[in-house]
């Protein structure tokens, strides 16, 4: 008996090639990257930059205070970034994407953005799912923008030549990017950034993992920078604190948030900018798993001997 190899067609070695490198997208897959280039002003508060289909559509949460595509020359950059003004009281700003499930351990989310505050004032960052209700319908409405649930990060004013800050979970139907009332007892942790944030531009990657038990929480703030930054934390689920004020009662257990589809801010106190919003995912797009299955069908044959009997 004799083995030979049947050599593959320049056909399928191309197709195939073309398969693997798909491959590479499972790595990182890109959900949004909106740099404000191109503008679209919307309804609603909606300010979207349709032109790039990688591109998100942001609204304005807190009616009262202006969202704008504006200019910041010599600040975070020389070219087009959105503002979240504050016109008494919060501003608070969400952007959907895709929903995200972090279901096998090692499936992650990663925003990435850079940032300026016009002032001293209170920031924070957060990654939610809206709950079932999408940010066109929580617009100028935060009672119904309580129902999103999700990690949050606060960076406080600056104080003493430092930054205060801390990390938080929002709970569905509690406050959204609050901090008052939904807080849970293994979810209230506190960090300091040894330096002040000033009103210079910084870059923040926030990236949420999944673990055995649940997820591990990062923020790297100015990665490569001499004053780079970094808090890491997990939640592996956690029972409600209770008490005045509180929809939940104490002792309600809350899984770690593990569903994701929205990015939101909130500025108090101080007009704030960001821009080059880069949100990514290692896992895959139903694309890239067709993809993949293929370059799985071409590439087979070409590992599988056939062998046939020689008299």
């Amino acid at each position: 008996m004799r083995c030979i190899r049947r050599p593959p067609s320049k056909l399928l070695t191309v197709l195939a090639i073309v398969s693997l490198c798909s491959f590479a997208s499972i790595h990182a897959t890109v959900l949004v990257d909106d740099s404000f280039d191109i503008l679209d002003s919307g309804s609603n508060g909606r300010q979207n930059d349709a032109a790039d289909p990688r591109d998100s559509a942001w609204w304005n949460i807190s009616s009262a205070s202006p969202f704008a595509v504006t200019t910041d020359p010599g600040g975070i950059n020389d070219g087009n970034a959105m503002e979240m003004g504050v016109a008494g009281g919060d501003a608070v700003g969400v952007s959907p994407f895709g929903t995200i499930g972090l279901n096998t351990v090692g499936d992650y989310l990663q925003a990435t953005m850079d940032f300026r505050r016009t002032g001293n004032q209170l920031l924070r960052l957060g990654l939610h799912h809206d709950g079932g209700t999408p940010a066109v319908t929580d617009h100028g409405n935060r009672s119904v923008a309580h129902n999103d649930a999700g990690y949050f990060l606060c960076f406080n004013a600056d104080s003493g030549g430092s930054t205060s800050g801390y990390l938080m979970r929002d709970i569905a139907n509690q406050t959204y990017l609050s901090g008052s009332w939904d807080d849970v007892d293994t979810l209230n942790e506190a960090f300091t950034i040894p330096n002040a944030l000033g009103s210079t531009k910084h870059t923040a990657e926030f990236t949420i993992t999944r673990i055995v038990d649940g997820v591990e929480i990062q923020l790297v703030l100015d990665p490569g920078e001499t004053n780079e930054f970094t808090f890491v934390s997990q939640d592996l689920g956690a029972y409600t604190i209770g008490g005045s004020g509180r929809i939940l009662p104490a002792g309600t257990w809350i899984p770690p948030n593990t569903t994701l589809n929205e990015i939101g801010w909130l500025s108090r106190g101080g007009n704030l900018l960001f821009d080059n919003v880069l949100i990514t995912t290692n896992i895959p797009e139903p694309t890239t798993w067709c993809l993949l299955i293929l370059g799985t069908l071409i590439i087979l044959p070409l590992w599988h001997r056939r062998c046939r009997h020689r008299a």
